[in-house]
């Protein structure tokens, strides 16, 4: 996952940074210059908040790796909600992924998807999660990851490697799905349909083992290819909805947290006079060693 912005720091040795700084410095001091790289990133309004709109020029990268493209073509945004396409252009497939322009914490996320995702092409993925730059991740994926005669076509992850395995037919090209983030464990669940408050879903899971602590988590759609390996023909999904917030402020759909079920395991350039710092994203980070 690439950052949302880019800046460097050309400053004197006898500069030290801090970990983290809440915005640029100006230049004085031991600090010589700052630059910021251009923003030329897509950015979208959807669901009351902005989205961005993930690039890899004409060099792939992960997931898969892919092609990701900014082209409306792939993504764009109208009254049906937010389209994810994936796009043939001469001879080369392009996917299609977003990410939340503001950060989240603990609380719910829910986002209603048209697309038949429980069966849709085996190489292809759609996935809603959250993620940092450090790693912290909790994904809804869709896919049957390359095979047509797999029985899993879902699956809930807690990252690096708590997965607990889907087998379900939604039952129509409409679902809802949620995530509830809390500090004691990570609660999922998907339903058949737009549904409402109180409805039993069709799959729910809790997470209790380690948790990721909120640390600069963005929310992310994306619609790729496994290892790249073309589909039979063109892909949409739409997220239709996304809500957010605290437990209180998203009521649960469902009585608690669904059953438990065990999860299963698987699967800075120096000079002699200066230091140059990168920062990604939008919190700049000292890099250096």
């Amino acid at each position: 996952h690439g950052g949302a912005a880019y800046a460097a720091i050309l400053a004197q040795r006898t500069w030290t940074p801090p970990a983290m700084l809440a915005e640029l410095p100006d230049p004085g001091g031991p600090v010589l210059a700052v630059a910021r790289a251009p923003e030329t990133q897509r950015r979208l309004e959807f669901a009351g908040r902005s989205w961005i709109v993930k690039s890899s020029g004409q060099v792939p990268f992960g997931p898969g790796p892919n092609l990701w493209s900014v082209s409306p073509r792939n993504v764009w945004g109208d009254a049906e909600g937010l389209h994810l396409r994936l796009v043939e252009r001469d001879g080369l497939w392009t996917c299609a992924e977003v990410m939340s322009e503001s950060y989240i914490g603990y609380g719910r996320l829910r986002f209603e998807v048209d697309g038949a995702i429980d069966a849709m092409d085996p190489n292809v993925v759609f996935a809603g999660f959250f993620y940092s730059d450090q790693g912290d991740e909790a994904d809804i994926e869709w896919s049957r990851w390359g095979d047509p005669s797999s029985p899993t076509n879902g699956q809930y992850v807690v990252q690096p490697d708590v997965v607990q395995p889907l087998s379900m037919a939604l039952g129509g090209a409409t679902s809802t799905h949620e995530i509830l983030w809390r500090e004691q464990g990570i609660d999922f669940a998907t339903w058949a349909g737009v549904t409402r408050p109180g409805a039993p879903p069709l799959a729910s899971w809790t997470h209790a083992g380690d948790v990721p602590q909120p640390d600069f988590e963005r929310v992310h759609f994306n619609l790729w290819l496994v290892d790249g390996a073309p589909p039979a023909g063109p892909v949409e999904v739409v997220i239709r909805s996304f809500e957010s917030g605290s437990p209180s402020d998203v009521p649960a759909r469902w009585g608690g947290s669904g059953s438990a079920q065990p999860a299963r395991i698987s699967m800075v350039a120096a000079r002699d006079w200066a230091t140059v710092h990168l920062f990604p994203g939008d919190s700049y980070r000292n890099t250096a060693p």
